[in-house]
C-alpha cells in the first residue's frame, strides 16, 4: 500500500510538471500573440508617417521578422518541447521550491523527502523507510497544482485579448493605414515616392 502511495506522489510530481509546462506554453502564447501585434503596429506606424526609403522599409522588415521568430521560440516553441519532454525539465528539487512558496509548511518536507528517497536508493534501512512512509503519508493529500500561479496567465490573457481587440478596431476603421504600410513591407525593394502634401485643382475645365 505504501509503495502505491509513494508511486501516486511521484505522479503527483510528474502531474505538476506538466501543468507547469502547460500553463507556461498557455501563458507564453499570449505573450507572444500580445507582443508580435504590438511590434507589428508600431512598425507599420514608422512606415506610415516616415514614408521610409527601400534601406530602412527592408531592414525594419528582417528585424521584425528576426523579432517574431525569437518571440515564437521563447514564449511558445520552448515550453512545447517541455511539455512534451524534450530536453530537461525542471527537477523535483525545483518543483519542491514551487509548491513550497505556495505551501510554505510542505516544503521542507517535500525536499526532506525526495533527499530521503535519494538515500533510499543508495542504503536500505527500517528507520529510513519508516521516515519515508511517515513523510509520504503527510504529503499525500496536498494538492500541488494549486501552487501554479493561474491568475498571472489570465491577466496576460486579458491584455492579449485586448490587444487583438485593438487590432481588429483598427483592421475595420482605419483599413488604409494597415494596406498601405503593408503593402510596401512587402513589396520593400521597390521604390515609392512620397505622396505630395498638397494637390492642384484647376479651377478653369478648358485647361
Amino acid at each position: 500500500m505504501q509503495n502505491n502511495k509513494n508511486d501516486l506522489l511521484l505522479k503527483k510530481l510528474n502531474g505538476f510538471i506538466r501543468k507547469y509546462y502547460k500553463n507556461l506554453l498557455i501563458k507564453g502564447a499570449f505573450y507572444f500573440i500580445a507582443l508580435s501585434i504590438l511590434f507589428f503596429l508600431f512598425f507599420i506606424l514608422v512606415e506610415f508617417i516616415g514614408y521610409n526609403g527601400i534601406i530602412v522599409r527592408t531592414t525594419i522588415l528582417y528585424i521584425y521578422i528576426v523579432l517574431f521568430i525569437l518571440l515564437l521560440i521563447r514564449y511558445v516553441v520552448y515550453p512545447l518541447t517541455k511539455l512534451l519532454n524534450i530536453g530537461k525539465t525542471i527537477s523535483y528539487e525545483d518543483v519542491a521550491k514551487i509548491i513550497g512558496s505556495y505551501f510554505p509548511e510542505v516544503s521542507d518536507k517535500l525536499l526532506n523527502l525526495l533527499q530521503l528517497k535519494q538515500m533510499s536508493l543508495i542504503e536500505e534501512s527500517d528507520i529510513l523507510l519508516a521516515s519515508i512512509e511517515q513523510k509520504t503519508k503527510e504529503l499525500y493529500p496536498i494538492t500541488f497544482h494549486k501552487a501554479i500561479d493561474k491568475k498571472k496567465t489570465k491577466k496576460i490573457g486579458f491584455i492579449s485579448l485586448s490587444v487583438v481587440v485593438v487590432l481588429l478596431v483598427i483592421i475595420v476603421c482605419f483599413p488604409d493605414f494597415l494596406k498601405q504600410s503593408t503593402y510596401r513591407y512587402i513589396n520593400h525593394t521597390q521604390y515609392f515616392e512620397k505622396p505630395a502634401p498638397f494637390t492642384f485643382e484647376l479651377q478653369n475645365s478648358s485647361l
